[in-house]
């Protein structure tokens, strides 16, 4: 057979390409057979990292005996060049089917339930995929189905992450947990194929976003997407599925995916509930609708089925070859499941309800809102504390705010919490009108600001605002659409809390907007909190401020401006989302960290303690689950502190100058601070612990472990 010779392989025709390499219809001249074989580039064949990890994830690959598993032949190294072979499937992907049109559910879930077979076999044996996503899953002409690239290719396409360091996998099918750390498990692979479950329903990647940072923001904060919504023929069974497969917290989720395909298939298999309201009294009732038959079980067998699956496949356009795509390329295994399940805890019960119109004394959410100097509301009487309860201050009913306060996400979204097969609470509706009226805002932002500051340079902004606005009984809600100003994003959602208008957000912006200062050397694409306090003022107007903060410590990566918002006219409905039917807003027990602390680092090396002052300020998505602590001291000295999974953690890679010679010192530091038990308000102790590594030529170098205690001291 004619091909370009390589070893013993004749490379027929190229199938693919992708940043790692090519994947050829091959002949293997020894085994006489036609396979799929994928080269890798000559720029990273003298990389011994990346031969270790190839070898190690092909042998992991190779030993899958799973039948939907494409089979690999050979793996090794041809002329300093590294190459994997396997079947050549006879079909097309699973991105193709879906582009043509949503699949029947039925054939979506017989096809997801084979794929979560493949995966469970891997994840029995500690491997974790890392890249489940439509192109990596094939599909013959009679719907047999196997799961590619099982750490075959090491980095990814156009669409993912792809720096040595950084996360492995597509954005759009991307677990929260594999953007805020390091550490992820199976359960990673469980959300991806939640989320390939929804597109194959609805034609839709759940997050679909017309930027990069709104798909990683939503991953991070909206709640999961509701196929019955976009296709009103699919049971409502199905979106509960679908939001427990894409639960933010990983425990959260399904244990397995094949109690996902179980759950899937259970839900499209029950009788269907009908979402029509009920008819007049003069009306018929309407009938029952017949429950379909039981399925039969999928089939577990290599070849693909002679029998006709549990459904009956439609007809299709014929079938062309296809070998695998571009995809992921090798990475290590992650650890063995299962993970264990992290603790959860019970939120403290408010303190005081309010009615659905205005209190004469509002209750204030816990923790500092305003990075200004702003005049503190009036105090509002203490109620009495629960018995057992230690008296707490008047003006931090942090806890009694998130059990009112209703607020809606775009990019700071909150995973909606299902009550069984219940949807998520409406605002009720009330005749209090919102002293953030819906219309057209002009946004004027003073100039920038780093660590309170002027910037050099800095400069003033204006934008347009588009508003929507609803009052219930639970408080007013706002969403807000910005066009123009110097935002890292343009969807935003405000909470109404003591006569104030607040949001928090996150978001993964790619550069910097035009004329931002404050973010110079800063890195992007990365993680930016954003929070905006709103003062209504009698002239209509709305004063307050903005900043954004970079989550990455050793960057003072910041800007804070003053704004105001002024309403110039009406603004169409379409221009910003509705937030009518917004869940709820979750508290945080992070969110009594807050005040003046003096910290006290202890090496375990015989160094002595040393101490500092700070002044901290948590801020906290809607969902409750991440947080973001700012600490700041003298000398424009400061750390963030990020919260997620009941801990706060401390990062530093960074040089400092060492004081017993002045020298440059290289510092690395990882700390945890687990949150305290019981929870408290405001926090009196935090105590961490970690290591720091100090290199450089200076008399500061040294490599040890450390305890930091954070101590309360003061407002």
């Amino acid at each position: 057979m004619d091909g370009t010779p390589f070893g013993r392989y004749r490379l027929i025709e190229v199938l693919g390409r992708g940043g790692m390499g090519e994947v050829w219809r091959t002949f293997d001249t020894v085994t006489e057979r036609v396979v799929a074989l994928k080269v890798l580039p000559h720029e990273l064949a003298d990389d011994e990292t990346f031969q270790q990890r190839f070898r190690r994830e092909a042998r992991s690959a190779a030993g899958l005996d799973e039948p939907h598993v494409v089979p690999i032949y050979d793996f090794g190294e041809i002329d300093g060049r590294l190459f994997v072979t396997m079947r050549l499937i006879q079909g097309c992907d699973l991105q193709t089917l879906v582009a043509r049109a949503p699949l029947p559910p039925e054939r979506a879930v017989y096809i997801i339930d084979q794929v979560a077979a493949a995966l469970h076999a891997a994840h029995r044996i500690g491997l974790v995929h890392r890249d489940v996503k439509p192109s990596n899953i094939l599909v013959t002409d009679d719907d047999f189905t196997y799961l590619i690239d099982f750490g075959i290719a090491r980095t990814t396409g156009e669409t993912s992450l792809t720096n040595t360091g950084s996360v492995i996998g597509s954005w759009a099918y991307l677990a929260p947990e594999r953007l805020t750390s390091d550490r992820s498990d199976h359960r990673a692979d469980i959300y991806a194929l939640a989320c390939v479950l929804h597109e194959c329903l609805t034609g839709s990647q759940p997050f679909p976003g017309d930027s990069l940072e709104q798909q990683l923001g939503a991953h991070l904060t909206a709640p999961p997407p509701r196929p019955s919504k976009m296709r009103p023929n699919l049971p409502p069974d199905i979106d509960d599925v679908i939001a427990r497969g894409m639960a933010k917290k990983p425990a959260e989720r399904f244990s397995s995916t094949r109690e996902l395909a179980v759950a899937a298939r259970n839900a499209i298999t029950a009788p269907v509930k009908q979402r029509r309201p009920p008819p007049p009294p003069e009306s018929p009732p309407q009938p029952k609708p017949k429950p379909k038959p039981k399925p039969q079980p999928a089939p577990q067998q290599k070849a693909p089925p002679k029998a006709q699956p549990w459904y009956a496949p439609p007809a299709r356009p014929p079938a062309y070859q296809s070998g695998p795509r571009s995809g992921p390329q090798p990475v290590a295994p992650s650890d063995p499941i299962p993970a264990p399940a992290r603790p959860s805890y019970a939120q403290p019960q408010p303190r005081s309800v309010p009615t659905s119109g205005p209190t004469s004394e509002p209750t204030e959410r816990r923790g500092p809102v305003s990075f200004l100097p702003a005049q503190p509301p009036a105090p509002s009487p203490e109620p009495a504390p629960p018995a057992g309860d230690q008296p707490r201050r008047k003006h931090r009913g942090a806890w009694a705010a998130a059990a009112v306060v209703v607020i809606a996400a775009v990019v700071a979204g909150l995973v909606i919490a299902f009550r069984g097969n219940d949807e998520p609470a409406p605002i009720p509706p009330t005749t209090r009108l919102a002293s953030f009226p819906a219309g057209l805002y002009r946004a004027d932002f003073g100039p920038s600001a780093t660590n309170g500051k002027a910037d050099e340079g800095g400069t003033a902004s204006t934008g347009q605002w588009s508003v929507r606005s609803e009052c219930g009984s639970n408080g007013c809600v706002a969403t807000a659409s910005a066009n123009g100003g110097p935002t890292l994003l343009s969807d935003f959602v405000f909470d109404e809390v003591d006569g104030k208008w607040q949001s928090v957000s996150t978001s993964w912006p790619t550069t910097a907007p035009d004329g931002v200062t404050g973010f110079k050397g800063c890195k992007f694409p990365g993680e930016y909190w954003t929070v905006i306090t709103l003062q209504p003022q009698s002239d209509g107007t709305m004063t307050g401020d903005y900043r954004a903060e970079s989550s990455i410590t050793e960057t003072s990566c910041s800007t804070e401006r003053t704004v105001t918002f002024t309403r110039v006219g009406d603004a169409t409905e379409n221009e910003a989302s509705n937030p009518v039917n917004l869940p709820a807003w979750t508290a945080s027990a992070a969110q009594g960290f807050y005040g003046q602390y003096r910290g006290t680092e202890t090496p375990d090396n015989g160094w002595p303690p040393w101490s500092w002052e700070a002044s901290v300020e948590t801020h906290c998505l809607r969902t409750g689950e991440r947080c973001i602590s700012l600490l700041t001291g003298s000398e424009d000295w400061f750390a963030r502190y990020l919260f997620a999974h009941d801990k706060w953690t401390h990062d530093t890679d960074t040089d400092s100058k060492c004081n017993a010679d002045n020298g440059t010192a290289h510092s690395e530091i990882h700390l945890e601070y687990p949150l305290p038990e019981p929870h408290e308000e405001p926090i009196s102790t935090l105590t961490g612990n970690g290591h720091r590594n100090v290199t450089g030529q200076t008399r500061c170098t040294a490599s040890y472990n450390e305890t930091v205690e954070l101590v309360r001291t003061g407002e």
